[in-house]
């Protein structure tokens, strides 16, 4: 009996413990210097009470450059969903339910339509 308890008291500890790290690994850092390669000059940026970030830079590239990643971090989950709905494999999160709109989308093959559209574009 006692084992069963230390097991479940451990089990909700690691359970509490996941949760808590979801959530404060997520949240956006006061001050924070971000480096990359395509970056020249720090950059400097801050959340205000809303979370919005505030970002501050020698270089306008630079500037682009973080909020582009800052956007991209923040909205990842509507990026890969968009993907996957575009691409008609929504139901491999979401089961038999998003079938039909898998479906449609072969149908209208959006994924032929992207890669006419990208290989019209010039390289940067």
């Amino acid at each position: 009996m006692r084992k069963l308890i230390v097991l479940a008291c451990s089990f909700f500890l690691v359970l509490v413990l996941a949760f808590w790290g979801m959530f404060y690994f997520t949240l956006p850092r006061p001050k924070t210097f971000h480096t990359h390669a395509r970056i020249k000059e720090p950059v400097q940026v801050e959340w205000d009470g809303a979370g919005i970030p505030i970002i501050q830079s020698a270089d306008l590239q630079d500037a682009y450059f973080v909020q582009g990643y800052l956007t991209a971090r923040d909205r990842f989950f509507q990026m890969d969903l968009t993907r996957r709905r575009m691409s008609g494999k929504l139901s491999e999160l979401f089961g038999p339910d998003a079938l039909e709109s898998d479906l449609q989308s072969r149908r209208w093959n959006y994924n032929k339509a992207a890669a006419v559209a990208l290989s019209a574009l010039e390289p940067i």
